[in-house]
This record gives structure tokens, C-alpha cells and sequence, in this order.
């Protein structure tokens, strides 16, 4: 197949930052499983939910000098795991910035062992789906994968979605609560508590459970400025020393500090280098 020259104009070595959306094995997709090395390019953002269909990793193997990566919709574990990751870990020494989203409700032991490994990473959100059941298992999620991205010493920005401890799920358990343990014996009846209020506490214990959490993440993570754990922003206070650092909640100058789906969208389009929106 011979290059279409307006594609190539398009794709020229110079370019630094790519955003894609194409169809499965369409004429442009093939484009891009024969288009090459792009020699300055730095970032790329492919949507897609077929990745195999459009030639991602065919791409990918061409252009290991990448330092930003960001799957914007969610892939299978298969695809993630045994295809994606394995590439990453062996060839992208370079890369600083990783976004991916999972369509399971977990990252497997040998996921997260991969994950370990880009130890060039300065930033990196992972996303998994919400869970089918009444009660998801979220604080289990962070602490299997901490040891993990403990291994990330670089790491300066760390954002979490979906079943990572999602706010709009009223499952908020403190940080003393055993998740076997039945806990509604120790709430007050909700038919005694005014909504507002409910709220209020609801909103209380939450930001308590994700700072408790987020200071889990501070000590093991040496270079760590930055944090996103159920829909709050959170930075790294206290300077260098180790004893000294903890996570602070952003003031919202009077406004909630959640944020609506559309909020944290845009936050991790921004922080991820993507320019689409939906």
C-alpha cells in the first residue's frame, strides 16, 4: 500500500503531539501500522475501542522515543496486561506520562507488577470500572497497588478513577472499619438526620477517608507533589523532609471541592495533554 502524501503531511517527522480517533481498519489505519518512526514526536493521545483493529501497537513499536501515552477509552485487561504493558516495560524508556482505563473493576497481580517497572514515569491516572456490587472494594484496590507504585520513585503526579475510590458512591468507610466489619450499627438512623447534614457528614468522612489514604501514597513516594483520589485534588505540603510531608486538600475559595464528571474530564485531559472534547 503506498502512503497517501496527505497523510504523511499530516504526520510529518517534526511532529511533537498526536491525537487520533479512527476507524477500525480503514485506509487511515493502515496508514499509521506502515507510517513508521515520527522522530520528534513526543505525545500521543489514540482513541479507540478496538486497538488491535486500528494498528496501535504497530505504531507504538515504531515510536518507543514516546514520552506521553494516554488511552482516553477503556480497554481489556488481555489487551492492557499481555500486549500493551509487556511493550511499555521492555521498550519506552523514555516515557514520563501515562493515562490508561481498564474495563474491569481490577488490574491483575501481573498488571500492577508491569506498572512497577516504568520507573521513567512522573505522572501516571489509572482508571478502572466501577464495581457491579453494593459496596466496592476500593481501599483493597490502593493498598494492593501501593507497594507497587512505590517502585515509581519519579513519580510527581498521581491520579486515580472509577472503582479507586469513587465520591458519588455513598460506600465511605473510615479508616479504622475493617470492610468485613458491619458498620450500620454505628451510623445514626438516616430517617433522624437532615439531608443537608447527612450530606455534611457524608462529605466529612469521605475527605478524612481520602487524606488518610492519599498519606499513605506521600512517604513511599518520595518526589510525589500532586494527587487525585475520589474526585478531590490534593498537593504534597511540608517541604523536603520526609517527616514533614503530607496531603492537603485544594481550597475551593467556598465551592465544593468534588468534582462533577465533566470537572474531572477536563482536569485529566489537561493534565494529559489531550485537546477532544466530548
Amino acid at each position: 500500500m503506498q502512503d497517501s502524501p496527505y497523510l504523511r503531511a499530516l504526520v510529518p517527522d517534526n511532529l511533537r503531539a498526536l491525537e487520533l480517533e479512527i476507524r477500525s481498519n480503514s485506509f487511515t489505519a493502515q496508514f499509521f501500522q506502515k507510517r513508521g518512526s515520527v522522530p520528534s514526536l513526543d505525545t500521543l493521545v489514540w482513541y479507540t475501542d478496538h486497538p488491535e483493529e486500528v494498528y496501535l501497537l504497530d505504531f507504538l513499536r515504531d515510536n518507543t522515543h514516546l514520552s506521553r501515552l494516554d488511552l482516553p477509552y477503556s480497554q481489556t485487561e488481555i489487551f492492557l496486561e499481555t500486549q500493551l504493558l509487556p511493550l511499555l516495560a521492555s521498550s519506552f524508556t523514555r516515557l514520563t506520562s501515562l493515562s490508561l482505563c481498564w474495563s474491569h473493576s481490577y488490574i491483575s497481580l501481573s498488571g500492577l507488577e508491569l506498572i512497577g517497572t516504568l520507573h521513567s514515569l512522573q505522572q501516571i491516572y489509572l482508571h478502572v470500572a466501577e464495581d457491579e456490587g453494593s459496596m466496592p472494594d476500593w481501599l483493597n484496590h490502593h493498598r494492593a497497588i501501593q507497594p507497587f507504585l512505590g517502585q515509581l520513585t519519579c513519580l510527581r503526579k498521581l491520579a486515580f478513577g472509577g472503582s479507586f475510590c469513587d465520591y458519588t458512591t455513598p460506600s465511605v468507610l473510615s479508616p479504622s472499619v475493617s470492610v468485613d466489619e458491619d458498620i450500620d450499627s454505628a451510623q445514626p438512623d438516616e430517617d433522624t438526620i437532615p439531608a443537608e447534614r447527612d450530606e455534611d457528614n457524608h462529605e466529612d468522612l469521605h475527605e478524612q477517608q481520602v487524606l488518610s489514604l492519599a498519606n499513605e501514597y506521600v512517604p513511599l513516594l518520595p518526589e510525589l507533589e500532586w494527587l487525585y483520589i475520589g474526585q478531590l485534588q490534593m498537593h504534597v505540603a511540608g517541604g523536603s523532609e520526609p517527616e514533614h510531608r503530607s496531603a492537603r486538600i485544594f481550597p475551593q475559595a467556598g465551592r465544593t471541592p468534588y468534582h462533577t464528571a465533566l470537572q474531572q474530564w477536563t482536569l485529566i485531559r489537561d493534565l494529559f495533554g489531550r485537546e477532544k472534547d466530548f
